[in-house]
């Protein structure tokens, strides 16, 4: 079973003027949430790779 992989392409920007329905921005609040409790902890979940840097879709995985 492979990893998901969490990239800091998830980070939500909350200053964002794009126009998004209520539930997009909550949604993305969410998974930034998520995203930051995983990344402050990561031994709490040893089945999520975490991907630093540039090394996203290159063959150092």
């Amino acid at each position: 079973m492979r990893k998901p992989m969490i990239t800091k392409k998830c980070i939500y920007k909350e200053d964002s003027r794009e126009r998004s329905s209520s539930f997009e921005k909550s949604f993305e609040a969410y998974v930034e949430k998520k995203v930051k409790t995983i990344m402050e902890h990561p031994e709490k979940y040893p089945f999520i790779q975490l991907i630093h840097g540039e090394a996203y879709g290159s063959d150092k995985l």
